[in-house]
């Protein structure tokens, strides 16, 4: 009878959510969909939402230098630079109206007019261009329609639209869209190359230009409050957009006039710009989610998380999506993990490191822009503008967000398992197959060096510069059991069902029979890592090798007081010092897993918890990864919006911790929780 109550459990939980709608799921839609109902130019600071994001500074004093020198395209002025800017401005005043959609920031633009040597600036603006990346961590390139197959297509988009306000309220400023390559007036292509002198002695022209001349607004007097215009698009053709929107400021059109001499006042234009986008909606491309939308405190950790699609995460996303039948939403983020793995900047084809999937990608897009990338097809890792040593802009990576760690790639594969046995079937492999690569991977790059049982960590660091992690963690290698293991059902390959053993193997002897517990892996000499103490675990083991446990239990341990129990939920570590929701909810799943009443009753009664924890959190509907509680001894708590776990990132000295913030892992886990699913075995009828 033991047997047969968890498969019970399963089975129910695989029936779709078609009475009542539920929240947690609603939430996982949202910000899987957040990106891909419009097309954003601008929605928030570093916002991976974000096109066209190559900036191009365009101006009157750029046209004088020229003139004199011929050498200075517009976003590469040395010397003296006039003030045409672009900001930001952060936070939210409800007073003012900082930003119209409530937003964390919008943009602070100005233009002043100033008398220069022999001329005068009498205009500028600037132009958001898609531009060029030649690949690697350089920065982007203008692009002023010299290339080929750098266009954005726009098709179906009917308009833009955008919220603009002024400083004073009698700004006069015009905005426009397309036109890169064409002569502004005259609606035709340039026949030679303005910012390059040579160019108008060979008379070459831009032979790749937006498909449309330059559509706007025209010049508009601004009001002190937040206004929205659109710039209608229909009879434009939208096939190919290097410039996706900008905007232009001039003395005349404000009423400040120089004389022939340079006298005059200026004064300088100042406006804010907010929410631009178009129309254009493309909800049926595969993508990732962003693990967290709100972000912490901690400066470091915003720039680290910000944008950030952890697979884990999204491979919990998308079983808890086929929880709720939300088979669409799965599928397109099983394509994505299939994209993946095809198509990184760096390995491919019979590279060693290539058919995994990193640790983290980006939301938004999951593709480069076009004319970005060394590839056609790329994948967009994440990172951030920042400075390298000297100081200057550069493009910058986290070490464990590029790096590869075989836990990681286990969870994709159960989930494409998962996607494989409940919705495409025999009729399409796709899915098996990209799962069997990445075991294969795993296999190939992280087996013990010295034919011991268990799987090593993974690899880690940057592209061309990946150093192997000989740590064993008993965590990756639960999650290697029963993915090795499904791949022996699928295929009906005994391999797979040797090497599953070997990570059994491992797991077992990480068994501390004293204390009745599981420690935590290796070290990279091969001896127990016993200074550290997770939770997950304890639970993971239930759920992954079920029988093969024989008479362990570690939930008994894990539900001791003392050990890992605060305020009736679980934290990730034994320090306490907070409830990691996460973990809480799979000891939830552990516990329905396990059957019997007491285990039946301790399971409802930490999905109430859960359900508590999610109402307190807000409406979204979303559950906090953590929720910190005061520690013996703690000088001000209020100010700590994290839990620790007791490790560090992997390949860095920066800790591993869970904020008090809506976290896409904690509520699929939820989901799952609640419904009595255990991921390891989800789809496969065992």
């Amino acid at each position: 009878m033991r047997l047969l109550i968890p498969f019970i459990f399963v089975m129910l939980g695989l029936l779709p959510a078609v009475c009542l709608a539920d929240p947690a799921v609603d939430y996982l839609k949202r910000v899987m969909d957040q990106y891909h109902e419009k097309y954003d130019v601008y929605s928030d600071d570093g916002a991976v939402g974000n096109h066209f994001v190559h900036w191009v500074r365009m101006s009157s004093y750029d046209s004088v230098i020229q003139e004199k020198t011929g050498t200075f395209p517009p976003d590469q002025i040395t010397g003296h630079v006039p003030a045409i800017t672009n900001q930001w401005r952060t936070g939210r005043d409800d007073k003012s109206g900082l930003t119209p959609d409530g937003s964390q920031s919008c943009m602070v633009l100005q233009f002043r007019p100033e008398e220069l040597p022999n001329s005068v600036f009498t205009w500028g603006g600037w132009y958001f261009q898609n531009g060029l990346h030649k690949g690697g961590l350089s920065l982007p390139l203008s692009n002023w329609g010299r290339q080929p197959g750098a266009g954005i297509d726009l098709t179906g988009a009917t308009k833009l639209s955008f919220w603009v306000r002024g400083e004073t309220g009698r700004e006069r400023v015009e905005f426009f869209v397309f036109g890169v390559g064409w002569d502004a007036d005259a609606k035709q292509w340039h026949g030679i190359d303005q910012p390059a002198i040579e160019d108008r002695a060979t008379g070459r022209r831009f032979e790749h230009p937006d498909s449309s001349p330059k559509v706007g607004t025209g010049y508009i007097t601004l009001s002190k409050q937040w206004k929205r215009y659109t710039i209608d698009l229909r009879g434009h053709n939208r096939s190919y957009v290097l410039g996706g929107f900008g905007w232009a400021a001039g003395s005349t059109e404000n009423g400040w006039a120089f004389d022939h001499k340079g006298n005059g006042e200026p004064k300088p234009v100042t406006f804010y710009l907010d929410s631009i986008s178009y129309n254009k909606s493309r909800l049926d491309e595969p993508r990732f989610l962003v693990s967290y939308e709100a972000l912490p405190n901690s400066f470091k950790a915003r720039r680290v998380l910000s944008g950030a699609a952890h697979m884990y995460d999204n491979a919990l996303a998308l079983m808890a999506f086929l929880a709720a039948g939300e088979e669409k939403h799965a599928g397109l983020i099983a394509d994505a993990f299939v994209a993946a793995q095809q198509f990184d900047r760096t390995y491919r084809g019979s590279h060693k490191l290539a058919g995994a999937v990193r640790n983290v990608y980006v939301g938004g897009d999951l593709f480069q822009s076009p004319g970005w990338g060394a590839h056609q097809q790329e994948v967009r890792l994440h990172g951030w503008l920042g400075k390298d040593s000297k100081g200057a802009d550069t493009w910058l990576e986290d070490k464990y967000n590029v790096s590869f760690a075989a836990g990681n790639v286990a969870w994709c594969m159960l989930s494409l398992l998962a996607y494989h046995d409940m919705v495409a079937g025999k009729s399409c492999q796709t899915y098996l197959d990209a799962s069997v690569r990445m075991g294969e991977w795993v296999v190939r790059n992280c087996s013990d060096p010295k034919g011991e049982p268990g799987y090593i960590f993974g690899y880690q660091g940057n592209d061309l510069a990946h150093a192997v992690v000989l740590n064993k963690a008993t965590e990756h290698n639960i999650d290697l059991y029963a993915a090795f293991r499904r791949l022996y059902l699928c295929t009906g390959d005994a391999v797979w069902a040797r090497r599953a053993e070997s990570a059994k193997q491992f797991v077992l002897s990480m068994w501390d029979a004293k204390d009745g517990k599981f420690w935590t892996g290796t070290s990279p000499n091969g001896r127990a890592d016993k200074s550290k103490l997770p939770v997950d675990i304890q639970a993971w083991s239930v759920l992954s090798l079920r029988n093969e446990l024989g008479n362990r239990n570690p939930l008994i341990y894990a539900s001791q007081e003392g050990h890992f129990k605060v305020r009736g939920g679980f934290d990730f570590n034994n320090d306490r010092d907070g409830i990691w929701y996460e973990g809480t909810a799979q000891m939830a799943a552990a516990f329905c897993h396990q059957g019997g009443e007491a285990n039946r009753k301790e399971w409802k009664r930490i999905v109430k918890l859960l359900d508590n924890a999610q109402a307190q959190a807000g409406k979204s509907g979303a559950l906090p990864a953590a929720l910190p509680v005061p520690t013996l001894n703690e000088k001000e708590p209020e100010k700590r919006d994290y839990i620790t776990t007791g490790f560090d990132l992997m390949g860095t000295h920066d800790p591993w911790l869970y904020y008090n913030h809506a976290h896409v892992g904690a509520t699929a886990w939820m989901i799952l929780a609640k419904k009595g699913i255990n991921p390891f075995w989800m789809g496969s009828g065992r």
